[in-house]
């Protein structure tokens, strides 16, 4: 586009960077001018305490990509397994060193009806105090293996106690049933 003086708008000329060659003539592209798209396909694991998921990775808008997960080493291939349930940041970088991130979630396995019920009901009455990196309460409800983890917690405080969601009112009987059914499947996801 061309503004100021003596030039009104001429057009737009939009140009998406699939891929740049390089010779000893040219002058490398610059990563700013780079758009490298991070494309992944992440596998649930088994549940909250297996170690069978996986993320695969792989990047277009340049060549010779390396790929790294949670700060370990470069690695050519874009396959990461043997991976808990959890967040993981993706770093893909070119053969010039230039690097996008991506964040990508591993699921604890596919949810059954008690646990989604469940979670639902955290999401919608608990969130509040228990959602975010930080959590005012501690914890955060919203990530599945913390929910399979404080199930006790949330029955003891929720049911037994009856003293959340804080600043009231109290859960109803149902609501309390969806707590007490779900740990009485197991507490699992897949329950």
């Amino acid at each position: 586009m061309k503004h100021g003086k003596g030039y009104g708008l001429t057009g737009v000329a939009i140009t998406l960077l699939l891929s740049c060659t390089k010779t000893s003539m040219e002058t490398p592209v610059p990563c700013s001018e780079k758009i490298i798209e991070v494309v992944t396909v992440s596998t649930p694991s088994d549940g909250c305490y297996s170690h069978s998921g996986s993320i695969n990775v792989s990047a277009n808008g340049s060549s010779g990509f390396t790929y790294k997960i949670n700060g370990n080493p470069f690695q050519s291939s874009g396959n990461f397994v043997n991976l808990s349930p959890g967040n993981y940041t993706i770093i893909a970088k070119d053969a010039e060193g230039c690097e996008a991130v991506k964040l990508v979630g591993v699921g604890a396995g596919i949810a059954g009806p008690k646990f989604s019920a469940l979670k639902n009901l955290l999401l919608v009455k608990c969130s509040r105090c228990h959602s975010g990196k930080l959590p005012p309460a501690g914890k955060d409800w919203s990530i599945d293996c913390t929910i399979t983890a404080g199930k006790w917690l949330i029955n003891n405080r929720a049911v037994i106690i009856g003293d959340m969601p804080k600043g009231g009112p109290e859960l109803s009987a149902d609501e309390k049933a969806v707590i007490t059914s779900w740990i009485s499947a197991g507490g699992l996801v897949e329950n």
